[in-house]
């Protein structure tokens, strides 16, 4: 598990892999992805205001989804930009968070 992850910071490369990226959906998140060229992965997180009015609430599920990428980046195929994008249900779960997330992953072909 790495310490650091590289983050998607620049507001052009959200939309690149928002308006170029390929979409993956569960009940719980959905994935955003597209190759970027690099040999590393670098990663993004977005908790909607849609959805979770509330900074604090969005604050959480931010810190949740960064777990579960450092949890799995270290499978990760290498070159790929990805933002996780919480859903709604995501708010009420533990343990199965990590479950979606990696069937998730596995079914849009980001893992080894």
């Amino acid at each position: 598990m790495p310490a650091r992850l590289l983050k998607l910071k620049e507001k052009n490369d959200f939309f690149l892999v928002f308006r170029q990226g390929q979409v993956r959906n569960n009940e719980f998140l959905s994935v955003r992805f597209h190759k970027n060229g690099q040999k590393n992965n670098r990663f993004g997180v977005l908790a909607p205001v849609k959805f979770f009015r509330r900074a604090n609430q969005r604050n959480r599920l931010k810190r949740k989804l960064r777990v579960i990428l450092r949890h799995f980046a270290d499978d990760f195929l290498p070159g790929q930009d990805v933002i996780l994008v919480a859903r709604p249900s995501l708010d009420g779960i533990g343990q199965e968070a990590l479950t979606a997330a990696r069937d998730l992953f596995q079914k849009a072909g980001l893992t080894k």
